[in-house]
């Protein structure tokens, strides 16, 4: 189990740290009081059937190579379709010196149920619950 693994790095006396959650209903709060570095890092066919707005797409596999493209010094959250990608990316960001990185919860799917604005091919369209 994922539980022994963890206990056994922990009983080696390695560091185990976290990466900070934001719900879609705290980042819509944010986004609505200024601009937020919102990176989604699904595949590009994913991110053109629907995305959070303002958002950049910078697919997973991708993500070492951008590194310097964003900055260490402001927020950043990271999102993917239900949340296990962007919690990758949020450990990677963390691992190479970015310290203020939130992964958020639910990603895409949870914007979406909750009925936020998305966008598809430029357009601003309602979410949809499903």
């Amino acid at each position: 189990a994922s539980s022994d693994v963890i206990d056994d790095w922990r009983r080696a006396g390695q560091p185990v740290e976290s990466i900070a959650q934001i719900s879609v209903t705290e980042l819509q709060s944010k986004c609505a009081r200024g601009p937020m570095h919102v990176i989604d890092v699904r595949g590009r066919a994913e991110w053109n059937a629907g995305h959070l707005p303002s958002s950049a797409n910078i697919p997973l596999g991708y993500l070492t190579e951008h590194l310097n493209d964003l900055p260490k010094d402001e927020p950043i959250v990271l999102q993917c379709q239900g949340g296990g990608r962007s919690s990758i990316a949020a450990s990677v960001l963390r691992a190479n010196g970015f310290s203020n990185v939130l992964n958020l919860t639910g990603g895409y799917s949870a914007w979406s149920q909750q009925g936020l604005p998305i966008e598809r091919e430029g357009e601003v369209a309602a979410g949809s619950a499903r």
